[in-house]
């Protein structure tokens, strides 16, 4: 999958085409990093009056995610060999049931899996109008417009 993502503004200064087009570059790459959505490469294209990025190799969903998290002390999450209120409340602020919590050096833990089935669109255009809002432009430049297009 591709995506064509756009920055219109007002003029931008001739010596900041180049620094602008970068900060976008970086700041998108990390933000579908940080969003588990994987790429191919990413190629900026830029003018005074756009900023524009083309992602190809656009994973179709979120990658998966697996992970341990820890919660309050056993003694705490357990008396007598029941959940309290702070077992049942962490198991389900991680979405687990109390059963599936387990111990290990002192501190109860759960498995959280994210299956990652969230597309592109849903999390990437979220992404992309906060960095039109952040366009890296100069204050003088604002006036920014963005848009982006998703192709197979």
């Amino acid at each position: 999958m591709n995506l064509l993502f756009e920055i219109g503004t007002e003029e931008l200064p001739a010596w900041y085409v180049t620094e602008g087009l970068e900060a976008l570059k970086k700041r998108t790459s990390e933000r579908l990093l940080a969003a588990r959505l994987e790429y191919e490469e990413l190629t900026g294209y830029a003018t005074p009056r756009r900023l524009a990025l083309v992602i190809t190799g656009l994973a179709p969903h979120q990658a998966r995610l697996e992970e341990e998290r820890r919660g309050p002390p056993a003694r705490v999450a357990f008396q007598d060999g029941k959940p309290t209120k702070a077992a049942e409340g962490f198991a389900r602020k991680n979405g687990v049931r109390v059963e599936d919590l387990y111990e290990r050096d002192g501190y109860v833990y759960a498995r959280v899996v994210d299956e990652g089935w969230t597309p592109p669109w849903m999390v990437g255009l979220e992404e992309s109008w906060a960095l039109g809002d952040e366009a890296p432009v100069p204050p003088r430049s604002r006036g920014v417009r963005a848009w982006a297009e998703l192709g197979g």
